[in-house]
């Protein structure tokens, strides 16, 4: 099954000191230049600093849009996987550039609640794992996919802790989520959407990227109990390599 997104915004995201930022190219590609803060250290280079800013085009050549896709699954070829890297095929196929993070393979603590990502002139989260670079990857990418399966009626743990942590993602970059296009896919071992708990981790998904304004352009998700499972169900395979199309192309 497939549903569009599209929701209004609920409500205004934190204030964060903007760094400045400036760009200049090379002969290469895309120079990366900027600075902190007011008098703060400059760093130039490709990549240089969190607060670097790739352009989307160079000299009017239209560059590859990125799409980054989160596994929040415990198995790196489960079924939300299978279906998450359906729709990375239906973005490559738009010519678009895929990377995958594999949420379980990483070192991800819970957010502790400290508010350090949103006082004024904050630096990010405070905690030092692998959400650091995460941050980077999210910021730059142009879309996003997670992938989720239902566990005891919502997103899996793994996958919450993300959502969580992305709460600090605006002391990287101001406009961080918005006009990110996402995409959804889930799976769970029940026969209905609605008493497996999917519509739980569908509405978080909802309220949180229409809090941050951000677009949902689909969402794909499938009954399948068993490991690789899923590729049976033609019709949702089919669904999610569309969406990983229109991820990229700029429909809704």
């Amino acid at each position: 099954m497939v549903v569009r997104g599209g929701f209004p915004a609920r409500g205004k995201i934190a204030p964060h000191a903007a760094a400045r930022v400036e760009i200049a190219f090379d002969r290469r590609g895309v120079l990366w230049k900027h600075q902190d803060s007011p008098g703060g250290k400059e760093a130039c280079g490709r990549g240089a600093g969190r607060y670097g800013e790739r352009m989307k085009s160079q000299k009017g050549i239209a560059m590859k849009k990125k799409v980054l896709v989160i596994l929040g699954s415990p198995r790196r070829k489960g079924n939300s996987a299978i279906l998450a890297d359906r729709i990375a095929q239906g973005a490559k196929s738009a010519k678009a550039g895929v990377e995958t993070i594999f949420l379980q393979g990483r070192k991800i603590a819970p957010c502790k609640s400290c508010y350090a990502c949103q006082k004024e002139n904050s630096k990010g989260c405070s905690i030092r794992d692998d959400m650091q670079e995460i941050y980077l990857k999210l910021i730059e990418a142009d879309a996003w996919v997670i992938a989720s399966p239902v566990y005891w009626f919502t997103m899996s743990a793994q996958t919450k802790i993300f959502m969580d942590r992305c709460f600090a993602l605006g002391a990287y970059r101001k406009d961080a989520f918005k006009g990110k296009r996402i995409a959804v896919a889930m799976t769970y071992g029940d026969r209905d959407p609605m008493s497996s708990g999917c519509v739980n981790a569908v509405r978080t998904f909802q309220d949180a990227f229409g809090y941050t304004e951000s677009q949902i352009v689909g969402m794909v998700y499938g009954s399948a109990l068993d490991a690789g499972e899923i590729r049976s169900n033609e019709a949702v395979m089919e669904e999610a390599f569309d969406l990983g199309k229109k991820l990229v192309s700029g429909d809704m």
